[in-house]
């Protein structure tokens, strides 16, 4: 049982880091904002990953077709083996998000309540991680 805790969290890490590289490409190369990526995740990649894992979506799309787009989009995506500067520049500033209340985001003691009831339910201080100053 340990090791299939282990090999999940494996996955788990390795996606979310994937997601979390890209995510930060595009704010540093100023396709999108932090904002215009949220929304975006919210309300389509999320929703569909609620119901189904990748390959399931991937099966309904067709083979053919996510090899024709995997074709074009991987030259675009980001293969960065350090943090980007903006990320850098923020942690050496002291901005470390909710637990010093600006990140991204500006954080008021009412918005982390808000976001942590979001993802769990309890809007406890320590819900998500670390506690608000």
């Amino acid at each position: 049982m340990a090791q299939n805790r282990q090999k999940v969290s494996l996955i788990e890490t390795r996606l979310r880091a994937a997601l979390f590289r890209e995510c930060l490409a595009l704010v540093e190369d100023e396709v999108a904002s932090p904002e215009d990526i949220d929304t975006v995740v919210k309300n389509t990649i999320g929703r569909r990953l609620a119901v189904g894992g990748p390959f399931e979506i991937w099966e309904q799309i067709g083979w053919d077709l996510v090899q024709t787009i995997a074709g074009e989009l991987f030259k675009e995506i980001s293969n960065s083996e350090e943090p980007v500067r903006s990320l850098r520049n923020m942690v050496n500033s002291g901005q470390l998000g909710v637990e010093t209340g600006s990140g991204f985001y500006e954080w008021s003691k009412e918005d982390v309540v808000e976001i942590r009831h979001r993802f769990d339910g309890s809007g406890s201080e320590d819900s998500v991680g670390g506690a608000h100053r």
